[in-house]
């Protein structure tokens, strides 16, 4: 049976990748808007750099989801460094006069993060054999 935390930190994961899909689709509207009032030729480019980075993550986090779910060990890495730059960067937003809501995706990074740490977790996404996990 898996631990409860792999479950909390499955689920936040699950749910940053959906946030992430969901900023991607808001970016590609605020985009639409613009050009279409005539405005925003100048970051068409930045603004798809921005969808692709986007999306990419959100398919890592999606696929890294589910993979510990079913107790692998190889997203634990990258999830973490994710939750790592989320509490950056959500930080820097937060003081930098955005929307208090942002501290609750520092908060949601702090608690995947240290869910991914606890000592249940990583004994869940490693073989008993101490060798690693899938």
């Amino acid at each position: 049976m898996r631990p409860r935390a792999l479950a909390v930190v499955a689920t936040g994961v699950l749910l940053e990748a959906v946030l992430l899909a969901g900023l991607a689709v808001l970016l590609v509207v605020d985009l639409g808007r613009g050009l279409a009032a005539g405005q925003g030729q100048g970051s068409i480019g930045a603004v798809v750099f921005l969808v692709v980075l986007a999306l990419g993550v959100a398919a890592l986090l999606w696929r890294g989801s589910l993979a510990l779910a079913d107790g692998q060990r190889w997203p634990r890495g990258p999830v973490l460094m994710i939750q790592v730059l989320l509490v950056i960067v959500s930080t820097g937003w937060a003081t930098s006069g955005a929307p208090p809501a942002v501290l609750l995706l520092t908060a949601l990074a702090l608690v995947v993060g240290a869910g991914l740490l606890t000592p249940s977790v990583v004994a869940a996404t490693t073989d008993d054999d101490g060798r690693g996990g899938r």
